[in-house]
């Protein structure tokens, strides 16, 4: 799904403190928080599922010994660097 990124002018300082204040309190982004208002005030349902745009690789890992292999080695351990 392709989404469209708003630019919002004129926010008052004290307003900014509550939204974030409320956002932080909310436990999720500001940006999701800011999703949720937006949709309260327009009527609709927030709790629509969330998409990130990364469902399109859902079902695309392909297993990679090679790639396994080099990442195995950068996980490991020099005892020496370690002392």
């Amino acid at each position: 799904m392709k989404s469209i990124q708003y630019t919002i002018r004129g926010i008052a300082p004290d307003f900014d403190r509550r939204l974030r204040s409320r956002a932080r309190e909310s436990s999720g982004s500001f940006n999701a928080f800011l999703l949720q208002l937006l949709h309260l005030g327009m009527g609709e349902s927030a709790d629509k599922p969330f998409d990130n745009g990364l469902g399109v690789f859902a079902g695309t890992w392909v297993d990679d010994p090679e790639t396994d292999r080099a990442l195995d080695e950068q996980r490991g351990i020099d005892g020496d660097l370690w002392k």
